[in-house]
């Protein structure tokens, strides 16, 4: 396994975190929107 192969698996896991991290926020927003739209 050489240096290349390392580093791009640690963007590809670095890319996979942020996407996870995001679709979170966007899902808690929009439970937070419908949240005080009922009320």
């Amino acid at each position: 396994m050489n240096y290349k192969e390392y580093e791009f698996h640690n963007v590809i896991y670095l890319f996979d975190f942020l996407y996870n991290i995001g679709i979170g926020l966007i899902i808690y927003q929009m439970i937070a929107a419908f949240r005080k739209f009922n009320r």
